[in-house]
């Protein structure tokens, strides 16, 4: 199962698991093949095909790429720990009596802040600002939900994907001649 099966990663994510010959079910908001219709906040009649799952793979959240208005940093926010606390809740109320799945949370490279050549690592303490106490607050509504399962958190980057992503900015910036040399190529 995965929230947030819809977006850039979740599709790519969809399309190689399916191709390795595993069943995917996608979270959607909106209903269509091979998609549970959630709402991201509650736990619902979808959680029952937890029974059956192996994995739950949680890549729901607005994008970051707009201006962080107050507005703004609450959506964000709340579209990360919402779906997280609905797959905790479901998976903690339909599991107990076999084998829970195990939950993948997405996270982000925005945990650690701008930390200019400082080599971070999993044990790197949460940088400052607002990217980092989302990340800091996302992961914690992951690892110390009380649904007993595995669960692992994946900080995600910045994603390169030709039609979406970071990429065509990038490349918009640089067909406008505003495009630059990102780093020496040693990062």
């Amino acid at each position: 199962i995965i929230a947030g099966g819809t977006g850039l990663i979740g599709s790519a994510l969809s399309a190689e698991l399916v191709k390795r010959g595993h069943q995917v079910l996608l979270l959607s908001r909106s209903p269509g093949e091979g998609r549970i219709v959630w709402d991201g906040v509650h736990s619902g009649e979808w959680a029952e095909n937890l029974l059956d799952c192996q994995t739950v793979v949680n890549l729901a959240g607005s994008p970051i790429s707009v201006k962080f208005t107050y507005d703004n940093r609450r959506e964000i926010l709340k579209s990360r720990l919402d779906p997280t606390g609905a797959i905790g809740n479901a998976i903690q109320t339909t599991c107990h009596s076999v084998t829970p799945p195990h939950w993948i949370n997405a996270s982000a490279v925005g945990f650690y802040g701008n930390r200019s050549d400082e080599v971070c690592t999993e044990e790197s303490l949460p940088g400052k600002g607002f990217l980092a106490a989302t990340s800091v607050q996302w992961e914690k509504a992951c690892l110390d939900h009380p649904a007993s399962c595995p669960k692992s958190i994946v900080r995600i980057g910045v994603v390169l994907a030709h039609g979406g992503g970071a990429f065509p900015k990038f490349q918009s910036l640089t067909k406008a001649l505003l495009g630059g040399q990102i780093g020496d190529g040693e990062q």
